[in-house]
């Protein structure tokens, strides 16, 4: 019996993806205020938020992993969430929605920093890749 994955399997990435992250090495990096908004990203972010540098609509990152919807991201408004930070070190996936119309699992690391004495919630997604193998019966 063959079992579906949830995965992207090698042969289906550009039907999930098409033209984001054609480097496969390269994540989406978001830069988030401390109440979750996207403040800036890298360029696959940016194809992935379907965003263009200087746009004015800031979306929530809960648009992009709707997962987060239901969690804080700090912890006494100092730091990432111990728990956010357990999910990503154990390799939870989380689904990701693009507003390209991408849609995906993906690994999730979250860093704290301080920029001009504000504090920012970096968020780095890996799209999960996985080779299916066949089954033989």
């Amino acid at each position: 019996m063959k079992t579906q994955s949830k995965e992207i399997t090698a042969g289906h990435h550009s039907q999930w993806f098409g033209d984001l992250n054609q480097d496969e090495s390269k994540p989406a990096i978001f830069m988030l205020s401390e109440d979750g908004v996207i403040l800036e990203t890298n360029d696959e972010g940016a194809r992935l938020l379907d965003y263009s540098p200087g746009q004015v609509d800031k979306p929530h990152i809960s648009r992009v992993i709707p997962q987060l919807a239901e969690i804080d991201l700090l912890e006494d408004g100092e730091r990432v969430n111990t728990y956010l930070r357990f999910l990503s070190r154990i390799g939870r996936h989380f689904n990701v929605t693009g507003m390209n119309g991408a849609h995906f699992s993906g690994e999730l690391y979250f860093n704290d920093t301080n920029t001009f004495d504000q504090h920012r919630i970096i968020v780095t997604i890996y799209p999960v890749h996985k080779e299916t193998k066949r089954l033989h019966a």
